[in-house]
């Protein structure tokens, strides 16, 4: 589908199973998960899609979506296959911590253009965890501080490297990256002057499932290369 099926075109489909997002089972969606269990179609909800709460006080993080798919894989029975994704993905994640051991880490700003402002994707939120397992410390959205930030706040920030969300459907990476490289307002921050302002899809850090080691070695290779050459 091109786009969200409808709750009618779902019950057409007659499905077993039905993984979603919180949002996927409001009343604008699919409805009440008990309205699908009344009719013996089983539900999950990815645990980083609110499910659990507001982000200040249940952030996201990577380690939800290890359990995303350890859960995925009970429920299909599949657990060898799930454990053997989520133990590749730890392993990849540990060769990372293992090379910043003894080396400082690169301060980043993960940044959503919403015109005017800039959404956050901060210790809170899963892009902000992606960026902090890919090395990055990061300079905006720390714990509590969910808000946009503003071009004078992200001037006064100056993280080494910049990363820019996007979505299919909304633009492209490259648009986003040339909406800072290429506004004279921003030439004197030390990402765009160091070529360190990179695209990342919201694919690979909203809800990421098995993509979030794509999100999060999309920030390593780009912070330190050195370490996949």
């Amino acid at each position: 589908y091109d786009k969200m099926p409808s709750k009618e075109e779902i019950i057409a489909l007659n499905p077993d199973f039905i993984a979603g997002w919180y949002s996927t089972f409001s009343d604008k969606r699919l409805g009440d998960v008990d309205f699908w269990h009344e009719r013996n179609v089983g539900t999950y909800m990815a645990l980083n899609s609110s499910c659990t709460g507001k982000a200040a006080e249940h952030p996201r993080t990577v380690e939800q979506e290890y359990q995303d798919i350890l859960t995925l894989g009970e429920i299909f029975d599949v657990q060898d296959k799930a454990e053997a994704i989520v133990n590749d993905m730890k392993a990849q994640v540990q060769q990372i911590e293992d090379y910043l051991a003894d080396k400082p880490r690169l301060t980043v700003a993960v940044l959503e253009d919403e015109g005017g402002t800039y959404r956050v994707y901060g210790e809170d939120v899963l892009g902000g965890d992606v960026a902090i397992h890919g090395g990055a410390e990061l300079a905006v959205g720390k714990h509590g501080n969910n808000g946009n930030i503003s071009a004078e706040d992200l001037i006064l920030a100056n993280p080494d490297a910049i990363f820019m969300a996007w979505q299919y459907g909304y633009g492209d990476g490259d648009q986003e990256v040339k909406h800072i490289t290429e506004n004279p307002a921003f030439a004197s921050l030390d990402a765009v002057k160091n070529n360190r302002v990179f695209p990342i899809n919201i694919s690979r850090i909203y809800c990421s499932g098995m993509r979030t080691i794509d999100g999060i070695l999309d920030v390593a290779k780009n912070l330190y290369p050195e370490l996949y050459q």
